[in-house]
């Protein structure tokens, strides 16, 4: 079983829309790699407490909806599971 840390690493784009007082969510981009640098598709993402996710694409991006609030739980077999709080990052 291994061992590795899963690295998220974040890509963040804001737009305009994102800035906008009424925006109450926004698409948060990422993606998932060993520590190598290796995407890993087929992983999940999610936010900590709450249902529902999306899993990460063969080149290990993924794009989830945010609040700007919470912690990221990023979990894939075989990997000791990662949590990102992502507060105020966006």
């Amino acid at each position: 079983m291994r061992s590795k840390l899963i690295v998220l690493a974040f890509a963040f784009v804001l737009s305009l829309s994102s800035l906008a007082i009424f925006a109450q969510t926004t698409n948060l981009p990422g993606k998932v790699t060993e520590e190598n640098g290796e995407p890993i598709p087929g992983a999940t993402i999610r936010f900590k407490g709450k249902n529902g996710g999306v899993v990460s694409k063969e080149d290990g991006t993924f794009t989830i909806s945010s609040s700007g609030k919470g912690v990221l739980v990023i979990s894939f077999t075989g990997f000791q599971e990662k949590e990102i709080n992502v507060n105020g990052l966006l």
